[in-house]
């Protein structure tokens, strides 16, 4: 991925174009793959152990991930009128030292949801998932 490359995929998420957007996608992932530092499939896997609801196929540098009520991060954290995405985000960083961002921080519609950047390495992201996993194997409520 070039650096014309890159600032073209920068230009396009600051004018929020989700066309131009795809198209740099593709090879911004490949390039990252190709260079060890981008696995969408770990992330995903993050999502399937937090239980949040999320599209493998969504374009972007972060991976969406819906939390629905019920989800048992968010039952770990007191509900004080955070959202759901805030209230896993809490407990994940406070239980494990990951920071997975809430999506609130993006406006009303993100808030029940967090992210994850699709730019960290691939052994970040298994380690941050075995962390995660002991939040609830410590916590079997």
């Amino acid at each position: 991925f070039s650096m014309g490359q890159g600032d073209i995929l920068r230009r396009a998420m600051g004018k929020k174009n989700p066309v131009e957007m795809a198209k740099q996608r593709q090879g911004f992932v490949d390039g990252c793959v190709g260079k060890g530092t981008c696995d969408a499939k770990k992330a995903g896997e993050i999502f399937d152990t937090i239980g949040a609801r999320y599209d493998a196929a969504s374009t972007g540098l972060f991976l969406w991930g819906r939390i629905d009520a019920g989800n048992p991060f968010a039952a770990l954290t007191p509900d004080t009128g955070a959202s759901l995405g805030e209230r896993v985000s809490d407990t994940i960083l406070y239980r494990s030292g990951v920071f997975i961002t809430p999506g609130f921080i993006f406006g009303e519609n993100g808030k029940d949801y967090v992210r994850i950047s699709l730019c960290a390495k691939p052994e970040v992201l298994v380690h941050a998932k075995c962390l995660i996993e002991s939040i609830l194997n410590n916590n079997p409520s």
